[in-house]
């Protein structure tokens, strides 16, 4: 056990004291005094001599003396010097608070330039770290505990409530959570519950539970509700109806594609295209033997004229088919430009999607919760899942759009390919014209004159009938296009209504959904239902040994005090039970004791916690005129005393040595 013993005090310009020596001789002192004596500042100079600070734990406060006039006195040091005996060992210490003057250069005034502290051990000057390292050995390394052992009030009135529970558990000891359930039959079933959880964790667990539970249950009435708007209404209407008459359209659309088939397979045409070359033989027949040298001649230069013809004329086509290919072929890279566009965005998209676990956390088979390590394997388990279809789903639209980006390469090199072609052609055109115009001016200088097999009637009645058998053959293609557009157009009709009996049967296909649904959401309320009667249980149980381990606490911890009692629960309107340090003096709340109640209830916690902290310091017990019996305590007690009789301060010691105060 330290024993600190406090044998002289000296107050020198502190505060409203000019000058106080106290001596105490480690034993206990009265320090009588009207208000506004000094009684309270012997305690702050107590209290900054040891810890710069004043009895309020305030380091902000007026050390020098005032004029009436509410200033500072100047030029005067303040000091706080005290000795000590620690275990029969002597100490002293020493603070002051000195005044910095300096003169500035070229003036011949000092002026102030403010405060420093010094410190003193045992009448050698030290450091402030020195110091401090002094005065926290004397209370063991803890400022606190010196406050909760010399002030009777600190412990049940300054110390915050749950400092002040985990101080008298820490004092008191705990009660095993074995000892509480063997105590009670009722809790033999909680070890099991528990597993390896305490019971403050499970707590949480039953009340997060709980939480998520009731969350689910409000949730559920709402849910079946959208699950039996979402049912479409299908009254009067049969279902098997209604796949029969998709399946009779269906055979009727199939009846249309053949006959399509049919017209496209006709062979009309090719009979005629049959005449045409054998009108042609005869055609050129009747050229051959018609023709003289120079009519062959022409005939040969028209011929080859028309050939050419031909050619330049099938090459203008080629570059208007290109050039109109080339810009399908834009408006293609145009729409694939804005999918990868779209893919692109619904990369980012995909990508921002965040795991959340949704995962089961009760055992299908029993009921129970699942142990927390096989949670969190589902729940590692579902985060892998999550993550290996996220990186798929990813890889796929990443896929396409490189797809679809390659076709939009494909067709571009085909549009660059394309349009070389173009030049190309004509660039060859061109010269191909050039001859074609010199050949159609040497025939028309032959011509000069000269008839022409082209002339003869008979020959053109050869190319009449070529005409006439090409407009016979345009006319059976436009009225095969006719007769497919209209056959195209009836099975659009057909299409359309397949289309809305799919939709009216797709009505059938929801509502088995939607009833497949709320089934499962009636089981899931009964089976969450299941769950909270259970969680209640269990938060039952909790409450039973709490309450049975609170009747053991406040049994052990009471039995430390002589005077002092302590509730360390509370029971909510909810019926929980909430923590809480509430001191009671023969059954009174600690708030409406009187004075002297509390002042011996506070000196009965400080000899308990010197027992348990092997530490005892004086004391200060102010407001002492209030209590007729102090309490027993082997620490030294300075009591502060209101007395009207004495106008300056009377200090006596248990010898009745009185002080002289200057």
């Amino acid at each position: 056990m330290k024993d600190i013993k406090l044998d002289e005090l000296e107050i020198i310009n502190f505060k409203g004291v000019r000058n106080l020596f106290i001596k105490a001789d480690g034993k206990d002192l009265n320090v009588f005094g009207e208000n506004a004596s000094g009684k309270t500042t012997i305690s702050d100079g107590y209290s900054w001599l040891l810890f710069g600070k004043d009895s309020r734990d305030r380091a902000d406060f007026s050390i020098k003396p005032l004029l009436k006039s509410g200033e500072q006195v100047h030029h005067r040091d303040s000091s706080v010097s005290g000795a000590f005996t620690v275990n029969g060992t002597a100490l002293s210490l020493k603070r002051v608070f000195h005044e910095v003057w300096t003169r500035k250069k070229d003036s011949p005034k000092e002026t102030f330039s403010g405060h420093e502290t010094k410190y003193y051990i045992n009448g050698v000057p030290s450091r402030k770290r020195e110091y401090d390292l002094q005065v926290i050995n004397l209370v063991n390394g803890d400022e606190k505990l010196f406050k909760l052992l010399s002030s009777p009030t600190y412990f049940s009135e300054t110390l915050p409530w749950k400092e002040r529970r985990s101080t008298v558990l820490n004092i008191c000891g705990n009660v095993a959570d074995k000892d509480v359930i063997a105590a009670n039959p009722e809790l033999a079933e909680l070890p099991e519950i528990l597993g390896s959880h305490s019971i403050e964790d499970y707590r949480k667990i039953v009340k997060e539970q709980q939480k998520n539970i009731n969350h689910q249950l409000k949730s559920l009435p709402d849910r079946i509700d959208e699950a039996n708007r979402a049912k479409s209404d299908v009254g009067g209407l049969s279902e098997s109806e209604l796949e029969k008459q998709a399946s009779d359209i269906q055979e009727k659309i199939n009846e249309v594609d053949d006959r399509i088939a049919q017209i496209r397979s006709g062979g009309e045409v090719t009979e005629l295209k049959n005449k045409i070359l054998k009108i042609r033989g005869e055609q050129q027949e009747f050229r051959n033997g018609y023709q003289s040298d120079l009519h062959k001649k022409i005939d040969d230069l028209r011929i080859e004229y028309y050939d050419r013809k031909v050619i330049v004329d099938k090459g203008n086509r080629r570059i208007k088919e290109i050039e109109e290919a080339n810009l399908k072929k834009q408006n293609v890279i145009a729409r694939l430009k804005g999918k990868a566009e779209d893919l692109r965005h619904e990369w980012a998209s995909v990508n921002a999607e965040q795991f959340n676990f949704t995962g089961v956390t009760i055992c299908p088979k029993c009921g129970q919760d699942l142990q927390p390590e096989k949670v969190e394997d589902a729940r590692k388990h579902a985060e892998q899942h999550f993550n290996l279809k996220k990186a798929q789903r990813l890889e796929s639209i990443q896929n396409e759009g490189k797809d679809t980006m390659a076709k939009v390469s494909e067709l571009e090199k085909e549009i660059k390919v394309s349009n070389a072609e173009v030049e190309d052609t004509r660039a060859d055109l061109s010269k191909k014209t050039a001859a074609l115009n010199a050949l159609k001016a040497e025939i028309d200088e032959l011509n000069t004159g000269t008839s022409s097999v082209m002339d003869d009637p008979k020959y053109q009645e050869f190319g009449n009938q070529i005409a006439k058998i090409n407009r016979e053959i345009n006319d059976i293609r436009e009225s095969t296009d006719f007769v497919i557009m209209k056959a195209n157009e009836e099975k659009a009709k057909l299409r359309a209504q397949q289309a809305n009996l799919a939709t009216v049967l797709g009505r059938f296909e929801t509502n088995r959904t939607q009833e497949q649904r709320i089934l499962e959401l009636e089981q899931l309320e009964k089976d969450l239902t299941k769950k909270f009667e259970r969680a209640e249980y269990i938060q039952h149980l909790t409450d039973v040994f709490t309450e049975t381990k609170v009747n053991m606490l406040e049994s052990r911890i009471n039995g430390k005090f002589k005077f002092a009692r302590f509730k360390l629960f509370d029971r909510q309107v909810n019926g929980s039970l909430a923590d809480v340090c509430e001191i009671t003096f023969e059954g009174v709340p600690y708030s409406d004791l009187n004075n002297a109640a509390r002042i011996n209830v506070g000196l009965d916690a400080i000899e308990t916690l010197s027992e348990f902290y092997g530490i005892r310091v004086p004391i200060f017990v102010d407001n002492r005129e209030s209590v007729t019996n102090l309490a027993e305590t082997d620490a030294q007690v300075v009591s502060l005393i209101v007395s009207a009789e004495d106008k300056e301060l009377r200090i006596v010691n248990r010898s009745e040595i009185t002080e002289e105060v200057i």
